[in-house]
């Protein structure tokens, strides 16, 4: 059962990279299908994004639980494609996200009083 997400944003690619970027996004949808296929995630969903004027051209969330998420983002293997994200694209980041059910426990936490 899905309890947090995991946002992975990217910016442009740097050009001259475009045919490596493909590699990378290939790359990382198998890593992430295998994962899904292993119950080590509940699901995951990459996002284009239309040019707007910002640096952010695209992110996925990946939901499952949180210690799972948090032994993935450990891994040698989700590393070495986070790196190799940043080696295609001109900036990249990586966050806790709260959908679902945890955004409400989230901002349930702005009710609380000041001290």
């Amino acid at each position: 059962m899905t309890n947090s997400t995991l946002f992975v944003g990217w910016g442009a690619i740097i050009p001259g990279r475009e045919k490596a970027a493909g590699a990378v996004l290939q790359q990382s949808m198998s890593y992430l299908n295998q994962l899904q296929q292993q119950g080590k995630i509940d699901s995951f969903e990459p996002v284009a994004l239309a040019p707007h004027g910002g640096d952010l051209a695209g992110f996925g969330l990946v939901r499952g639980e949180a210690t799972a998420l948090a032994e993935i983002r450990g891994s040698d293997q989700y590393r070495r494609i986070t790196v190799q994200l940043q080696r295609v694209h001109q900036s990249t980041g990586e966050v806790e996200a709260f959908t679902g059910p945890e955004l409400g426990q989230y901002f349930s936490l702005w009710d609380e009083p000041l001290d």
